[in-house]
Order: structure tokens, then sequence, then C-alpha cells
């Protein structure tokens, strides 16, 4: 083998080794990063439930729509991540009862805004025992 080719697989080999290194540091700042969204989303789901409970529509509909972009955002974390199609119909589901609850709240029906709010975090249960990167 030459020296011109040995330095060449080296130099592959090197940076195969720093894209790994970066990848996993990469995909060790998104798994903290969804957790911090999971940690968002706990506090929106209790501050939905409250604010429901105290005929606060206007801030219920705005936790609501957090949460909305916070289960986007997960879904499509999800969906990167590639062997988690449960948490990303998970995710998805939290989208639509989020939107339950904006237009439910929207319209003076408090009762199903909770009835949502409630399935909503039963699904956050449900999910966490498999997928919770953070334990």
């Amino acid at each position: 083998m030459s020296s011109k080719f040995r330095r060449s697989a080296g130099l592959a080999c090197a940076g195969i080794a720093a894209a790994a290194i970066v990848s996993s540091s990469a995909y060790a700042e998104s798994l903290l990063e969804f957790d911090r969204w999971m940690q968002k989303i706990e506090r929106y789901s209790l501050g939905i439930q409250r604010h429901l409970k105290r005929d606060e529509a206007e801030q219920a509909i705005a936790d609501a729509r957090e949460m909305q972009a916070l289960y986007e955002r997960m879904a499509d974390y999800f969906v990167r991540r590639g062997d988690s199609h449960l948490a990303e119909k998970i995710s998805r589901t939290g989208i639509e009862l989020a939107g339950q609850i904006i237009q439910a709240t929207g319209s003076g029906d408090l009762a199903g805004a909770q009835r949502a709010a409630i399935s909503l975090a039963r699904d956050c249960r449900e999910c966490h025992s498999e997928y919770k990167p953070l334990r």
C-alpha cells in the first residue's frame, strides 16, 4: 500500500469518527431538548386543567396552543428517531387533543375541554413508560 493511500484512508477514518462523535452529541442534545419539551408539556397540561376548573378560558386556550406546538416538535423528533411509531402516534394524538381543548373551550364547552385535557394527560403517562429518555 502506498503512503498516499494510507494517508487518504486514515483521513477518511478520522472523518467518519468525527462525524460519529458530532452525530452522537447532536442526538444527546436532542434528548435533552426532548426532556425539556416533556417537562413543559406536563406544566401546560396541569395548567390547562387548573384553568378549566377556574373557568379561565383564555389561559386554557393559550396553554393548549403551546402544547400543540410542543407535540408537533415531539412528533418530528420521533419521526427522525425512526424506531418510535407508537410515540409518534401519541404525539399526533396530543396535537389533536390540544386542538379539541382549544375548540371546546372557545365554544364554551368546558366539560368537553376537560375530557380532552384528561385524555391528553393519560396519553402522556402511557408514552412515558417506554419513551421517556431521562429517568
